[in-house]
């Protein structure tokens, strides 16, 4: 993400998709872009994939990935799965969310992270969708995993 104005206090602001990913607006005025940097796999069953090597400047001296880092990337991959699928754009917010952490994260390291529905139906219920992510190791061994539910803003 990345701030493009100060952010008004008092105004009405908008979330809109856009082809490169979402924008907040105030009236004609761009606040903040979001736009995915990584490549993202759909492989047709609705469930979304791509890589993640976390950098040094997350980790402590050790090299262990820091948890925030972790629920941060897993949340991330879940909100490209709720708001950006490709049968339903709906731009949405994180409103409930949980995560395990199963084993180390270490910088350096390549990951797969894998969004789905999770424990959730597929579809949106009315505003209201489900997500589940899961964070791989090279080996496929599971190192954590996460449940959320997410609102479409509208």
């Amino acid at each position: 993400m990345s701030f493009r104005a100060p952010i008004p206090l008092e105004t009405t602001m908008e979330v809109d998709a856009v082809d490169t990913g979402w924008v907040l607006v105030a009236g004609d005025t761009v606040i903040m872009d979001a736009v995915p940097r990584a490549e993202v796999l759909d492989d047709g069953t609705g469930r979304f994939a791509t890589d993640w090597t976390p950098p040094a400047w997350i980790a402590d001296e050790t090299g262990r990935v820091d948890d925030a880092a972790i629920w941060t990337a897993l949340d991330c991959s879940q909100g490209f799965y709720v708001s950006r699928h490709p049968a339903d754009v709906r731009p949405a917010v994180t409103v409930r969310y949980a995560v395990e952490v199963i084993g180390e994260v270490w910088a350096g390291e390549h990951y797969a992270v894998v969004a789905f529905e999770g424990r959730w139906s597929r579809g949106w219920d009315g505003r209201k969708k489900g997500a589940g992510a899961c964070l791989f190791d090279e080996s496929g061994e599971l190192v954590a995993r996460s449940d959320s539910l997410w609102v479409a803003h509208g």
